[in-house]
């Protein structure tokens, strides 16, 4: 598991607590340079809030076929729709969105 943020303090202080599968590092979706990941890198991307400069990297490195989670805790469609043109559909009380990350958590170590 990889996680990043565009902020190297809180990437140290990540580093200090992280478990023995999983990184941080350092990438900025708004610089221009894009994430650091290869393209088709990833079978599953997340982001729970984030500029819209990172959809289309979230869509750049998830591998074809693969899944991306959306996490917002406002009226995040319209920021969105741009990018994910009739794929999503609001979910008014979250439990499909718990049952489809329980699922997909399955696949790592505790």
């Amino acid at each position: 598991m990889v996680g990043y943020d565009m902020t190297e303090g809180f990437i140290e202080t990540a580093n200090k607590n992280k478990k023995p599968n999983v990184r941080y590092v350092v990438g900025n979706t708004k610089d221009g340079l894009g994430l650091p990941f290869p393209t088709d890198y990833f079978d599953v991307v997340y982001t729970k809030k984030g500029p819209t400069s990172w959809f289309p990297e979230g869509n750049r490195v998830v591998k074809p076929g693969g899944t991306i989670l959306l996490l917002y805790l406002y009226n995040w469609i319209s920021d969105i729709g741009d990018y994910y043109k009739g794929w999503i559909k609001p979910n008014s009380n979250g439990a499909e969105t718990l049952k489809n990350i329980k699922r997909l958590g399955q696949n790592f170590s505790k």
